[in-house]
């Protein structure tokens, strides 16, 4: 706008106006009378006075003060969300441009400042006009009449009655308004309470819904446009009717110009600017937010407000600030929309929320596809699904390292099994069954048996009242922490939770076992400052050790980061660490009648984590519909879902708060060693065989390694021998031992045995690879020269001598013979038995004798037997 004219000032009484002012407020009121009696007479006085002492109206100051909305931030500060029974956010005077007031004054009110709340030329001309078309159609209301009016005889549902009652009282309680309050703020409250269209209440708000500004920012033109809107904001409104509120902004520069406000320039100039390229768009129900994806996140913010102040955050009006991050919102709320891929079909639902790990920060919701509507079922928050696996690290595996004194290299072993108490299988997903198992590739092929055995050991350790507490202190609905059973192990039974609850309760493993109850709010001011602004505390619970909660989260690194484990959560494996678990739960039987395949899946879990967040994910069909194949097929599947949203959130998490680092690994982790496969754990001896001693990382103090028994050999024996040949340089000697005590190992068990199943599994463990078996053992001495040492599993065997390193001749040879361990050093007594022999350097007709097999027939080097010490950084 160009003009010479210096800006007006804003007009605020002087002191003098103010003494004038204070006349009685019965002069006015004598003058309106005389008005009136000049149409009605001695009567119409009498009628009038009748009014007033009728009135059942208490004048406060207090009533004109307009309820504000409550505004929702995100973590930048950026408004989300403004709830209310109307969109209203209050300003003060200082607030308003000098156009604002200009408009305002010139179209509704011209002589404002200078009236004491009943403008009588006003008011005569209007009353003229109405005698002449015998209607109320011309009010000649001031805008403080039109305050009181608004206060005390308009509600948004219905309009003033126009009467003479109303307009008596009208002018008389304007009076005694101008009596108490002083101009500027009269037009504060008046330009805070009128209705701008839509649900827009107050200049602040329209100055939003219409412009996208704060009302200090407003233009001539947009200020001459919501001047011209209130008279009529259905018509008016130039979202319905452009051409009308072009005509009526149009009629406001007008009287603007009329009244010397602005120049005939800046009129000419105003009105050729297009309303229509300066309106932002709109939305419906401004009550509601700028996404209907986005709502669920707000609703989670309304529910918590109820919960946490008790207050009613549509009638209280509050300015709320939140943790949502609005990048990472953003890519939830494109992911519920289907803009980041699309979906298998309609009925395909998805729920996840991210959490913070160290603070409960709910950063961002995903309530789910198709939404539509304030305060829906959100499926982040509202929904109870089965977890399946993804239950496992927290129950499972985390109460285990807590209370059951495992390892990382800890060994179970998958077999068959029933439910307790009952005589139904435990079964894996894939119907088979692997023997003795590495914890390790337990957790990464998630295997149910070994999964539940470990529960069984948190339960010997602990009981079921434990568990159930443990439960209940990461966030699981109270009711269904109390109908524990051991199907929990899986994420079967009775066991349901919401993809925040999941996430929360994941994200206490990488806050060192301290739990944290999820929360949005950060921090609530209330807006007429009624009560001190609230900042929530959320103390954190130590649920299980540091330790334990490391040692659980190292292994599900690996489940990501090692390319010798196998599965779904391999798509999000980054450059920096993630930690996940997935777990999947089926219609079992339940979907038959509707065309659903007998165990068919219905839910997919991919619950990741990095050292700052933790997402927690659920895809699935939330029910059956016959015909429509409401069920995860396997072409569904091979799409990993979950993975896709966890790869999303994970990418704008980092962009967001940077690249995260690994876990440190606290003060209470030890290392212990200890031969692979034995439980309880026992030592390696000295003489085991390195392939066998592993170590793992475990809580300190809660792990017994006990002492390798060593074995022990009957001495009650014979021991006999005789030369069955002799020639050259070599003897067959005929030995016979009193035979080995059967209970004592002859043989190296395999690498592979049969398990109760019926079918062959894998044995990590015999001690026969680490003390060997007990053979028949004889030594051979010249003297005490030790000629050479035999061993044979064949009582009665002949053993070839090989007498090469004696000289020519006559020799008498001890043999001393007993029985011994292949590998540990353990052995009978000698009993001593002599032969003679001659040697001679020809050749010998005696046929050397096979020796029979190794010494140490434990030497098998082959993949399958091959157990290395396992390291776990």
């Amino acid at each position: 706008m160009s003009s010479s004219k210096p800006k007006k000032v804003k007009r605020i009484r002087t002191k003098l106006e103010k003494r004038k002012r204070g006349r009685r407020i019965l002069n006015g009121f004598i003058i309106f009378c005389i008005v009136c009696g000049l149409g009605v007479g001695a009567a119409g006085l009498t009628i009038i006075a009748s009014i007033i002492s009728s009135s059942t109206i208490v004048l406060s100051v207090e009533d004109f003060k307009s309820p504000e909305s409550t505004i929702i931030y995100d973590s930048a500060g950026n408004e989300i969300a403004t709830i209310g029974i109307e969109n209203r956010i209050n300003i003060t005077y200082a607030d308003l441009p000098e156009c604002v007031v200009d408009a305002f004054v010139a179209v509704e009110d011209s002589r404002f400042f200078e009236h004491n709340g009943f403008d009588i030329p006003r008011f005569a001309k209007s009353a003229l006009e109405n005698l002449k078309s015998l209607s109320f159609a011309q009010g000649g209301s001031t805008l403080t009449m039109q305050m009181v009016k608004n206060t005390y005889f308009v509600t948004d549902e219905a309009l003033a009655e126009k009467s003479i009652d109303r307009k008596v009282q009208e002018i008389y309680l304007s009076l005694k308004v101008e009596k108490l309050i002083n101009k500027a703020k009269i037009f504060e409250l008046y330009i805070n309470k009128i209705n701008f269209g839509g649900t827009a209440r107050g200049i602040q708000a329209a100055s939003k819904y219409y412009f996208g500004k704060d009302c200090s920012e407003l233009t001539l033109v947009e200020a001459a446009t919501m001047a011209g809107v209130i008279n009529f904001p259905n018509v008016f409104n130039p979202y319905y009717n452009i051409d009308y509120a072009t005509e009526r902004r149009d009629e406001v520069l007008s009287l603007m110009k009329l009244h010397g406000y602005i120049t005939e320039e800046e009129m000419e100039v105003a009105k050729k600017t297009k309303i229509e390229d300066l309106l932002v768009g709109y939305e419906e129900d401004l009550s509601s937010t700028k996404s209907d994806y986005l709502q669920s996140y707000v609703d989670e913010v309304l529910n918590e407000i109820e919960a946490t102040t008790g207050e009613d955050p549509y009638t209280t009006a509050m300015r709320v600030y939140t943790a949502m991050d609005p990048r990472v919102q953003k890519t939830a709320d494109n992911i519920c929309r289907g803009d980041s891929f699309d979906f298998p079909d309609k009925y395909f639902q998805v729920g996840f929320a991210v959490v913070n790990n160290h603070n409960g920060e709910i950063v961002a919701l995903g309530g789910g596809r198709g939404r539509t509507g304030q305060r829906v079922f959100s499926f982040a928050t509202d929904a109870r699904k089965q977890p399946g696996s993804s239950i496992k690290v927290i129950l499972d595996y985390a109460l285990a390292f807590e209370y059951a004194g495992i390892t990382t290299a800890h060994v179970e072993l998958d077999d068959k099994t029933t439910w307790a108490g009952s005589s139904f299988q435990v079964t894996n997903a894939s119907g088979k069954y692997n023997g003795e198992t590495k914890l390790q590739h337990a957790l990464s092929a998630s295997l149910n048996i070994p999964a539940v055995k470990l529960l069984r050991k948190v339960l010997n350790a602990v009981g079921n009242d434990d568990v159930i507490e443990y439960l209940k202190a990461i966030g699981y609905d109270a009711n269904i922490a109390e109908n524990f059973t051991e199907q929990y192990a899986i994420g079967g039974g009775g066991m349901q939770a919401s993809p925040l609850q999941m996430a929360a309760a994941q994200a206490m493993l990488f806050n060192d076992g301290e739990y944290i109850e999820p929360h949005t709010i950060r921090r609530i001011e209330y807006v007429d400052g009624s009560q001190e602004p609230y900042v929530p505390e959320y103390q954190g619970v130590q649920v299980i050790s540091p330790a334990a909660a490391w040692c659980i989260a190292s292994m599900m690194e690996k489940n990501v980061s090692n390319d010798i484990y196998l599965g779904n959560v391999k798509a999000i494996k980054k450059s920096y660490p993630v930690y996940a678990k997935t777990g999947t739960s089926d219609w079992g039987t339940d979907g038959v009648k509707y065309g659903i395949p007998v165990a068919a899946a219905k839910d997919s879990w991919m619950n990741a984590s990095t050292s700052q967040f933790t997402i927690g994910c659920w895809v699935g069909y939330d029910k059956p519909i016959k015909g429509k194949n409401t069920y995860i097929r396997t072409a569904v599947q091979q799409k990993n879902y979950p993975a896709k949203i966890d790869n999303r959130i994970l990418n704008a998490l980092e962009k967001s708060f940077g690249t995260p680092k690994a876990i440190k690994k606290p003060s209470d982790v030890t290392s212990v060693s200890h031969v692979l496969g034995t439980w309880p754990y026992m030592a390696a001896p000295e003489w085991c065989p390195k392939k066998y001693v592993t170590s793992g990382y475990c809580r300190k103090g809660k792990v017994s390694v006990t002492k390798w028994e060593t074995p022990t050999i009957d001495e009650n024996y014979e021991f006999t021998a005789h030369v069955v040949g002799n020639s050259g340089t070599g003897a067959n000697v005929t030995c016979r031992w009193t035979d080995i005590d059967p209970n004592l190992p002859t043989v190296v068990e395999s690498t592979t045995y049969k398990l109760k199943s019926g079918k062959k599994g894998k044995r990590l463990f015999s001690t026969t690879w680490i003390d060997g078996i007990v053979q028949y053992y004889v030594g051979v001495y010249e003297g005490n020269t030790l000629i050479t040492t035999l061993s044979t599993s064949v009582n009665g065997d002949t053993l070839y001598l090989d007498l090469s390193s004696l000289s020519n001749g006559t020799h008498t040879l001890t043999l001393r013979g007993y029985h011994a361990y292949t590998i540990a050093p353990v052995q009978t007594s000698v009993v001593e038995q002599t032969i003679t022999v001659h040697v001679s350097n020809w050749e010998p007709d005696v046929p050397p004798v096979d020796p029979g097999p190794e010494s140490n027939p434990v030497s098998d080097t082959t993949e399958t037997n091959e157990v290395s010490v396992i390291t776990i950084e």
